[in-house]
């Protein structure tokens, strides 16, 4: 049974960031994340989409208290916008990729997203320096 759920204990988000994700720059190893999480202190808000109990996919969020809006894990910013590049959001197709958005409870700032990432690049818009975003 395919389902959502939101993880905010810090131990089960790396285990299921190691699990998912494929190491492909500096910012995919969860110490250069863990790193700044430890600075900023936003508390983790992962999305996990589950078939029978098997992560399908997981979009990791942390929550900024100044804004109330989400944006990629640790949720470090610099002159009110995170910063950290070649976000990734690791889903098993389409479909998956589609529930973990949908389960985000309120504004979400998707920044730097990774083209690779999209299971359809129809869907986003290039920023200012080349990275896509979700402009809703």
């Amino acid at each position: 049974m395919a389902a959502t759920r939101v993880c905010v204990d810090i131990e089960e988000c790396e285990r299921l960031w190691t699990h998912l994700r494929t190491p492909r720059c500096l910012f995919d190893l969860w110490p250069v994340r863990a790193c700044f999480q430890q600075a900023f202190q936003r508390p983790p808000f992962f999305v996990i989409a589950e078939e029978d109990g098997e992560p399908r996919g997981v979009l990791a969020l942390s929550r900024l208290h100044e804004t109330g809006e989400f944006a990629f894990f640790p949720g470090e910013t610099w002159q009110g916008k995170t910063w950290l590049e070649q976000n990734k959001i690791p889903a098993a197709g389409p479909d998956w990729f589609r529930r973990l958005l949908a389960r985000v409870p309120a504004p979400a700032h998707i920044r730097y997203l990774d083209r690779a990432s999209l299971p359809d690049e129809n869907e986003a818009v290039e920023d200012e320096v080349g990275y896509l975003f979700f402009p809703g």
